[in-house]
């Protein structure tokens, strides 16, 4: 078994050091280096990221994992569906926080990252999808890691869907989430609403994949001025870790 760590998007905050109130240091890669990283000293990692004024930090990388994979792309533009903001959302009373060209842009880097990966893919990999500005506090290694056709998320941040920012999948699931973008146009067909977390659950749903709320992951994401933006438990959430 092998674990692979795939990041995608904007790199944000990862490479910042930022002073807590009490003249502390506060590291994003730091955090995720000593709760994260350290448990899988043999990971691969890949990473694709856009090509912004921050992109340059995510070489911390190799601070973290040996020989990354790294590419710095220009996102592209993306055709937005018709009613994408408006009547494609009517179905989740979770109102994205984002707009409709970043949410398709998340979807097409994933897939895009996940290109980079797939030509050494194996049958055994755990791939674990990961966001460059989440601030770790608590990470407990699971006991048990995902099957094949199954996704180990954190029961909360779920909004009606799957936490999209920190999951560990086996590797046909992997396939189905992080080429979800291949599929967006036939989800949203069948009535999906344009929301990250659901459409993230609903490409694994729709290829027969489990979706576990179980992994005991804590952390927040942080802004590039150094801000949290906290984790959101909804009240159904902690009954998804008892599933």
């Amino acid at each position: 078994m092998r674990v692979v760590f795939l990041y995608s998007g904007q790199t944000r905050s990862f490479g910042k050091c930022f002073t807590d109130p009490n003249g502390g240091h506060l590291s994003v890669w730091q955090s995720q280096r000593w709760q994260i990283a350290r448990h899988f000293p043999q990971a691969r990692c890949f990473a694709s990221v856009a090509d912004d004024d921050t992109a340059a930090d995510i070489e911390l990388l190799r601070l973290m994992f040996r020989d990354p994979v790294i590419e710095v792309v220009k996102q592209p533009d993306l055709p937005e569906p018709q009613g994408a903001a408006t009547e494609l959302q009517a179905a989740t009373p979770y109102r994205i926080s984002t707009t409709v060209q970043a949410i398709l842009r998340q979807a097409w880097h994933l897939q895009k990252v996940y290109e980079m990966y797939e030509p050494e893919a194996k049958d055994d990999d755990i791939v674990v999808r990961i966001r460059p500005d989440l601030f770790f506090t608590r990470f407990v290694m699971p006991t048990v890691l995902p099957s094949i056709d199954q996704a180990l998320a954190p029961y909360w941040g779920s909004y009606g869907g799957i936490n999209d920012r920190f999951v560990f999948l086996g590797s046909r699931a992997a396939g189905a989430y992080f080429k979800a973008f291949d599929d967006l146009d036939a989800m949203l067909a069948e009535g999906a609403p344009l929301h990250p977390e659901t459409l993230q659950h609903y490409a694994l749903e729709r290829r027969s994949m489990g979706v576990c709320h179980k992994l005991l992951a804590d952390f927040v994401t942080m802004r590039t001025d150094g801000t949290f933006a906290h984790q959101v438990h909804t009240p159904i959430d902690p009954l998804l870790y008892l599933l």
